[in-house]
């Protein structure tokens, strides 16, 4: 059995990063067909994996008709069971050359979805009740939708913890594509307010993304480039999480979060916004909420960890 894997986006949010860990695990016990787009950050991530046969298709837009005639020569030569598509794009293109060769399509949704990309899909995957609700209301039968939620690639991290009762000074970390939806100027602005009510923190911040300039000049206009520092998008996410004492979440829409488990499994408490997918993911034992869009509720969220004890320097175990 051979499994098409199809991601047409280039950069690299959290949808490519599950399509190159969905690979990877898949890998070990079936043949993928990865297809990219070119230029894929994905692509160096999937290079030279054993069962991994990984190939390029040029796709500018959804009507790019050099991606179906690829797409349509790769399914071909390959002969795949089965094709899954992620995002819209994909599912748009990759459905229809699916649904050409009679080869059964799934699709997996990773926010709120338009089903006009979609028409020619066989079986919608999504990741929460809220997605699947989402897609039901535009008419699709409950027999072609399937609730999965996303999986993290990381093994928990087991530590111990010494009191913080000492403590003055406290990391917080975060990670994303610098876009609107993602909030991250509300994370900046929560900064300024702690910073202004004595609070000493420092924020990292990786990513990347067209309001990444923006961003900088928010440090600047509140006065707190000197406790943010801006990292591009980390290869290591384990590593990267373990620095924080608090991992904040400020979307303003977070359909699911893989970061929320990746930062679970690395034991550091969690202020998340009130948005789809930390709802279903989080409660009141495993995170703290803020309302989304809401700087001064993330900053007494982030006052209330510190006073409540809610986090702790971190000793390794062993």
């Amino acid at each position: 059995m051979k499994i098409a894997q199809l991601m047409l986006a280039k950069n690299f949010g959290g949808a490519e990063r599950f399509f190159v860990d969905l690979c990877l695990e898949l890998s070990k016990d079936t043949e993928i067909l990865a297809i990219v787009s070119t230029n894929s950050f994905s692509f160096e991530k999937l290079q030279n994996v054993q069962n991994i046969e990984l190939r390029t298709v040029p796709s500018i837009n959804n009507w790019d008709l050099r991606t179906y005639y690829f797409l349509l020569k790769l399914c071909l030569q390959y002969k795949p069971s089965i094709v899954q598509c992620h995002l819209a794009r994909a599912s748009l293109v990759g459905g229809l050359v699916a649904k050409l060769l009679s080869i059964p399509t799934i699709a997996k949704t990773h926010n709120l979805v338009n089903l006009k990309y979609y028409k020619y899909i066989s079986k919608i995957v999504v990741t929460t009740e809220s997605q699947k609700a989402h897609v039901m209301l535009q008419g699709r039968s409950i027999n072609n939708v399937v609730k999965i939620p996303n999986f993290s690639k990381l093994n928990c991290f087991d530590r111990k913890y010494e009191s913080m009762s000492n403590r003055d000074n406290f990391l917080l970390i975060s990670l994303g594509r610098f876009v609107y939806k993602k909030g991250f100027d509300i994370l900046l602005e929560a900064i300024s307010l702690l910073r202004r009510r004595g609070k000493n923190v420092q924020l990292k911040l990786a990513g990347d993304g067209p309001e990444k300039d923006k961003l900088k000049q928010l440090c600047l206009d509140f006065n707190i480039e000197d406790i943010v520092d801006f990292v591009d998008w980390v290869d290591n996410i384990e590593e990267y999480l373990k620095q924080g004492d608090i991992f904040v979440l400020p979307s303003r829409e977070e359909p699911f979060g893989i970061v929320l488990l990746e930062a679970m499994a690395m034991g550091i408490p969690i202020a998340a916004s009130r948005t789809q997918g930390p709802l279903e993911i989080l409660d009141n034992s495993t995170g703290l909420f803020f309302e989304k869009n809401n700087a001064a509720d993330l900053c007494a969220a982030i006052e209330k960890m510190i006073k409540r004890n809610l986090i702790a320097k971190k000793v390794p175990s062993g």
